[in-house]
């Protein structure tokens, strides 16, 4: 017989309302983070001054337990692409809590979740996406997915760019966990990671490349995520659209950005140049 699942469904909904206060349902509690990202120079210009993506909250799930002994190794999950909010993966992080025995964390990637202005909001993305069907050919246009597809559309650069601010905030994230800022962790807390999707490109890359040892013990477990790019198909009405969707890929090829030779070399550029490892992206 399958080991029972639980389905959280009142935890979520007083976690919804508590205003950041911390809440449980005798076997799970759930907290509210904070987190202030240093790295939002990485960013398109007019990105790097949006403070929802800069002053964040993150959700932490610890087991209920009356011995208050402090955990040794928490998980984190890495999520998908246009994750909008924690409704998909809450379920994931109450049940590993309880079959792992360790707090879990779920950690929005740059301009997900928690990390979105009011533009973000479905009626916006509705009236959004109205204008972007009107794009000849562009199909798969939905109020999930306008927001998104418009940045990346006149922007392409933003998938790399948002990716590094993520990188660079998971290597903050250990530290602040072993200062002491998460309750119930000890100062030498392993990091481990549930990489989803896009996210498990995020977290291998954290393995693989070991910033200073933060993750040399740590493990990861990948989801439905780590094909090589030129396979990716990121066209759906829950991800983006097919004009988005064309102008991502063509970026990719255009840089190399999937494992191929780029199309030329980056040019020369002054020290007062924008990204000087990014190269001129010319529409298809």
């Amino acid at each position: 017989m399958a080991e029972i699942v639980f389905e959280p469904d009142e935890l979520y909904k007083a976690y919804n309302t508590s205003k950041g206060v911390a809440v449980d349902d005798g076997w799970c509690r759930v907290r509210t983070m904070s987190f202030t990202s240093r790295w939002s120079g990485f960013l398109w210009p007019t990105d790097g001054d949006i403070e929802e993506n800069r002053i964040l909250n993150y959700l932490m799930m610890e087991p209920v337990e009356p011995s208050g002994e402090a955990r040794s190794d928490i998980l984190v999950i890495t999520h998908g692409l246009n994750e909008g909010s924690y409704a998909k993966l809450f379920p994931w992080a109450y049940n590993l809590v309880l079959q792992l025995h360790m707090p879990v964390l779920i950690f929005p990637m740059a301009f997900h979740i928690t990390r979105r202005s009011g533009d973000w909001g479905f009626s916006p993305q509705g009236r959004l996406a109205n204008t972007r069907s009107m794009i000849k050919d562009n199909y798969k246009t939905s109020p999930f997915n306008a927001q998104i597809s418009a940045r990346l559309s006149r922007a392409p650069e933003r998938f790399y760019l948002g990716g590094l601010q993520s990188y660079y905030d998971v290597i903050d994230l250990p530290d602040q966990i072993r200062a002491g800022a998460h309750p119930g962790c000890r100062p030498d807390t392993r990091v481990h990671f549930l990489g989803y999707s896009a996210g498990g490109y995020l977290a291998m890359n954290l393995l693989l490349s070991n910033p200073e040892g933060r993750f040399s013990e740590s493990r990861v477990t990948l989801l439905a995520s780590c094909a090589s790019l030129d396979g990716m198909q990121p066209k759906s009405i829950f991800i983006m659209d097919v004009e988005a969707g064309n102008r991502l890929m063509t970026f990719l090829h255009h840089t190399g950005g999937y494992g191929g030779k780029a199309d030329r070399d980056p040019p020369a550029l002054d020290d007062g140049d924008f990204f000087p490892w990014s190269i001129a992206y010319e529409p298809a």
